[in-house]
């Protein structure tokens, strides 16, 4: 059997419609020299009709591309994978990680708590535990608040990029 590799994941597509937005995230692997793509999931974020308005007016097509940002950095500065974002498993370091790229999605998008946890198939009170546990261990921690201030701030530097600078590839 040829090795497969995923070389990167992202939510490639971001589409409001009349029942929410659709996030279409796409897998893309190297297999004998060519590159494909798949598509991992489609999940709809069900929203009500004054969020499906406001997202058509913002155009939330960008929604996409700032949640995939923040996951790859939040990856990169906890030394995870993506998918060990809407794992299952307990263990602190991948928990933490999760927990923070709830606060991200909080502070950086206008998503509601249910429409995080659907993302990361969690119920909404876990995305509030998560975002109140990191808010705590900023509070008592002021090196771990100053962190990721600093990756909040790296995030919102890449995010404010304009969309034609070369400087905007995240690796």
């Amino acid at each position: 059997m040829p090795d497969v590799s995923t070389i990167s994941t992202d939510f490639g597509s971001v589409i409001v419609n009349d029942d929410g937005i659709l996030v279409v995230c796409r897998a893309y692997n190297h297999r004998g020299g060519l590159l494909s793509e798949k598509v991992l999931f489609k999940r709809t974020i069900a929203m009500d009709s004054d969020e499906i308005s406001e997202a058509k007016v913002n155009n939330y097509d960008k929604l996409g591309s700032t949640i995939s940002i923040i996951e790859r950095m939040i990856c990169n500065e906890f030394s995870v994978k993506r998918s060990d974002l809407s794992c299952t498993s307990r263990i602190s370091r991948l928990a933490e990680a999760r927990h923070v790229a709830f606060w991200m999605l909080r502070e950086f998008t206008p998503l509601s708590v249910t429409a995080i946890g659907k993302i990361y198939k969690r119920d909404h009170s876990t995305i509030l535990h998560g975002v109140a546990k990191i808010k705590d261990l900023m509070y008592m921690k002021p090196e771990y608040s100053t962190k990721l201030e600093g990756l909040k701030a790296d995030i919102a530097n890449i995010i404010n990029r304009p969309a034609d600078d070369p400087a905007q590839q995240v690796v």
